[in-house]
């Protein structure tokens, strides 16, 4: 059901999980079919799709996930609905849609155990409600799943994302534990970062592969972006 270089991740349990890569890595179809496990077997489950843009969320987390869900013969189980935009189970547990271009809707949710920070890199803003959010006592799991193109306006180094999650690794794939004193209390959390490329994906046509490297001839910068999912500043053709 998933490539294999996503397997180590199943068993996963951190506050915070960061696939990011090339293109065609599979990152969102692995992080569609956790979820959909996760929302069948957990006792309570609600997860956030969060996007930027709330109108760009139907074409992208929650098309994957109805896409799983039907290549994968579950569709009996589930119910879509296009107004709100939300995946039902019919065991009561759900996927809602939430755009940040509508801060007062993320505030007004209900008990959220998760969110799935689809390709944008979340506004910091953004970010600090949800996360605050996500702390329902009637969860099994708390966590948090980025699949994102590690794409940044200026310099990655001066991204609040890179600097809380990247500053200072040396690594592609890691696992970190951050320590904060509480109440005069040591209290540890963890997050797992992990790097994938489209050499990753065993379902990806040889065409599409060919595409992507012969990238490395026609423009480096977008070999660096599409091909081997390295930290690049988006180019707008206007920099100064």
């Amino acid at each position: 059901l998933i490539n294999e270089h996503f397997v180590p991740l199943n068993e996963c349990r951190d506050r915070y999980l960061i696939l990011y890569g090339s293109r065609g890595s599979s990152k969102s179809d692995y992080t569609a079919k956790r979820l959909i496990f996760h929302c069948l077997t957990f006792g309570y489950f609600k997860c956030i799709l969060y996007r930027k843009n709330y109108n760009s969320i139907k074409d992208s987390s929650y098309e994957t996930l109805k896409q799983a869900i039907y290549d994968m013969g579950l569709e009996s189980v589930f119910i879509f609905k296009q107004n709100p935009l939300e995946i039902t189970c019919i065991n009561g547990n759900k996927f809602i849609a939430r755009g940040g271009d509508d801060p007062n809707k993320l505030k007004s949710i209900k008990d959220p155990t998760c969110v799935w920070y689809e390709e944008d890199i979340p506004d910091e803003m953004d970010f600090a409600t949800i996360t605050l959010t996500i702390r329902s006592t009637k969860a099994e799991l708390l966590q948090e799943i980025f699949t994102i193109n590690p794409q940044t306006e200026g310099e990655p180094q001066d991204n609040w994302f890179y600097k809380r999650f990247f500053q200072d690794k040396t690594e592609l794939s890691f696992r970190e534990k951050i320590t904060v004193e509480v109440e005069g209390r040591l209290v540890d959390y963890y997050y797992t970062v992990h790097h994938s490329t489209y050499h990753h994906n065993r379902w990806l046509r040889d065409e599409v592969k060919a595409q992507i490297e012969d990238y490395k001839r026609t423009n480096p910068y977008l070999y660096s972006v599409y091909g081997l999912g390295l930290w690049t500043p988006k180019e707008t053709g206007g920099n100064f």
